[in-house]
C-alpha cells in the first residue's frame, strides 16, 4: 500500500481524493490545488448537479493544467528506496544483500553502488549500439533517397510525356477513323454508279433520277486525294515503332528494377539488350 510508505513530511505528496501519492498530478481549480488527473475525471463526471467542484475550496473545476512541480517531488520521492532496502540483484540463487544506493531511473529496481555501476555501463552499451544501428540505417536511407529522387523526376517527366503523346495519337486516330469512313463512304458511290448505269439501260428514269440525286448531294462532300496520305507504312516504320515500344519496355524495366530495389540486371538475359538499356538511360 502506498500509505505504507508515507513519511511525515510527504503529506503534499498525498492526493485529497484517492489519499495515495498522486498520480499526473494537475492543477484543476483556480486556486491551484492538486489532483490525480484520474481524480479529476471521476469527480468531473460524478458531477450530476451543475458543474463540478475543487474538493478543497469547492469552486468549479477548470482545466487540468500539469502540476509539473509536484510530478517532480513524487518523482524524486519514489526513487527513493524504503529504509533497510537491499539490492535487487540476485547473484546465482541468493540476492545481494548490499543496502540500496539508487533506484534505476529506467527499470524502476534498486541497486547498490557496485551492481549500480554494471547495470547503468550495459545500459549504456545498449543505447550506444541502437544508436549506431539507427545511426546506420538512416545513412542508408540518405543513400536510397539520393538514388531515387532522380528516378521519381524522370518518371514523372516521362509519364507527362507519355500522357501527352496519347492525347497526340488519340486525336490522330480520330482523324484516321474519320478518313477512314470518308473514304468508305465514297467506296461506295461505285455500287450506286452501277445501279445508275443500270437504271439507264432498263429505261428506269424515275429510279435514275433518285440515284442520280444521291450521287450529286454526295458529290458535294470534300474529295480525298490519295497523293496527300502517302503510303502504307514501310517495313522500316514497323520496325522503328516496335523498336520503341521495346525501348520504352526496358526503360521501364529497368527502372523497376532500381527503384523496386532488385537486380535489374537479372530481368535481361542478353547482356547487350541490357548495356542497350542502360545507354539509353
Amino acid at each position: 500500500m502506498m500509505e505504507a510508505q508515507k513519511r511525515p513530511d510527504d503529506e503534499d505528496l498525498l492526493c485529497p481524493v484517492c489519499k495515495y501519492i498522486f498520480t499526473d498530478p494537475c492543477f484543476v481549480c483556480p486556486n491551484h490545488h492538486t489532483l490525480c488527473r484520474e481524480c479529476y475525471k471521476r469527480i468531473s463526471d460524478m458531477s450530476l448537479f451543475g458543474p463540478a467542484k475543487c474538493p478543497e475550496c469547492r469552486e468549479m473545476l477548470s482545466k487540468p493544467k500539469q502540476d509539473a512541480i509536484r510530478a517532480k517531488l513524487v518523482q524524486d520521492f519514489k526513487s527513493k528506496p524504503p529504509p533497510g532496502a537491499t539490492c535487487q540483484v540476485f547473484e546465482g540463487k541468493s540476492r545481494c544483500s548490499n543496502s540500496v544506493f539508487v533506484k534505476c531511473g529506467h527499470c524502476d529496481l534498486d541497486f547498490c553502488d557496485l551492481h549500480f555501476c554494471d547495470h547503468r555501463l550495459k545500459f549504456q552499451t545498449e543505447c550506444e549500439n541502437l544508436l549506431k544501428s539507427v545511426e546506420k540505417y538512416a545513412k542508408e536511407c540518405d543513400q536510397v533517397s539520393a538514388k531515387l529522387q532522380p528516378w521519381k523526376a524522370q518518371i514523372k517527366s516521362l509519364i507527362e510525356f507519355i500522357d501527352i503523346e496519347k492525347e497526340r495519337l488519340k486525336e490522330l486516330l480520330r482523324a484516321t477513323e474519320q478518313r477512314l469512313e470518308q473514304a468508305a463512304a465514297g467506296s461506295s458511290r461505285r455500287a450506286e454508279a452501277d445501279d445508275l448505269r443500270a437504271s439507264l439501260r432498263s429505261g428506269q428514269l424515275q429510279q435514275a433520277k433518285a440515284i442520280a440525286d444521291q450521287l450529286k448531294v454526295a458529290a458535294t462532300a470534300p474529295e480525298l486525294d490519295s497523293q496527300d496520305f502517302g503510303w502504307p507504312p514501310t517495313d522500316e516504320q514497323r520496325k522503328e515503332i516496335e523498336a520503341c515500344k521495346a525501348n520504352l519496355d526496358i526503360l521501364i524495366g529497368t527502372a523497376t528494377g532500381i527503384c523496386g530495389g532488385v537486380s535489374c540486371r537479372d530481368d535481361f538475359e542478353d547482356d547487350t539488350i541490357y548495356a542497350a538499356a542502360m545507354y539509353e538511360i
